[in-house]
């Protein structure tokens, strides 16, 4: 499915995943919007009138009512690596929440996103006691090395206005945990919401992880996969630090950090680590 989008979302409920994960970003209106990059790319979107322009716009510099009702981010930024990525499944519940917009497909709002897990919920008990069970990871795009006029007029309250949608009484999730690359990100979310799980995302291995985390009051660790040796799983283990990698795709690789013990994975192809799994 098209990353970032209602219907994988909804898709990857369907699976029973153990948690979904998205990015997050502003529009020139204040919401939170649910996306990888700053601005569309041509090969993740296209517009009404067809694709993406050479210089498209920051979404930082749209509102939401704009971005939803001239993108649809349906476009596979890879069909080598992706070869089964297809739009054809729409789900239930997201083309009743995205039918202001101009498809299923444009990029949602956070207040989207908790608005589809509340609806899954009132399924059935069953699906109600998922919803809870469910951990939802979300990646603030804030970054050390990102322009901070790439997230517009409401770039200091980025982290407050997520906040305060994790916050609302509209959100049934319980199981929230917030990801970043940027130190000064979680410390400020660790103040902001003090009962939400925080997350390091490494690219690289740390000099001392045990001592970053302790510093950030946290036990999770979401380091890239390649970066991970089976002595480095070990010594987290050792000093109570949870190990969940990002993105293995690859069965053989997903084996390996399996028998390494990790304690989550991340990947764009659940379905092969739950067969794996089984």
């Amino acid at each position: 499915m098209p990353e970032n989008t209602l219907p994988s979302i909804e898709k990857a409920l369907d699976l029973r995943v153990g948690g979904i994960e998205i990015d997050l970003h502003l529009t020139r209106d204040g919401h939170i919007l649910v996306t990888h990059d700053p601005w569309p790319l041509p090969d993740k979107c296209r517009t009404v009138l067809g694709s993406v322009e050479n210089s498209p716009p920051l979404w930082s510099s749209l509102d939401l009512a704009t971005i939803q009702s001239q993108y649809i981010a349906d476009g596979n930024p890879d069909p080598q690596q992706y070869p089964r990525q297809t739009a054809s499944f729409v789900g239930k519940f997201s083309p009743v929440l995205m039918a202001g917009a101009l498809s299923p497909f444009s990029p949602p709002s956070l207040a989207q996103v908790f608005a589809l897990l509340k609806l899954y919920a009132q399924q059935s008990p069953e699906a109600a006691a998922y919803i809870r069970s469910l951990y939802v990871y979300l990646e603030v795009k804030r970054t050390p090395f990102c322009d901070p006029a790439q997230l517009g007029f409401f770039c200091e309250q980025f982290e407050n206005l997520i906040a305060a949608i994790v916050r609302s009484p509209d959100n049934s999730c319980t199981k929230v945990v917030v990801l970043s690359f940027t130190v000064s990100v979680l410390q400020r979310f660790r103040h902001l919401l003090p009962q939400t799980e925080i997350a390091l995302l490494t690219a690289h291995r740390p000099v001392d992880i045990a001592h970053e985390l302790a510093a950030l009051g946290t036990y999770l660790w979401c380091p890239h996969y390649r970066a991970l040796k089976q002595e480095t799983v070990q010594e987290a283990h050792r000093h109570g630090i949870l190990v969940i990698p990002w993105t293995a795709n690859d069965s053989q690789e997903m084996r390996i950090l399996l028998d390494w013990h990790v304690d989550g994975l991340m990947t764009d192809h659940p379905q092969q680590l739950q067969e794996l799994i089984s």
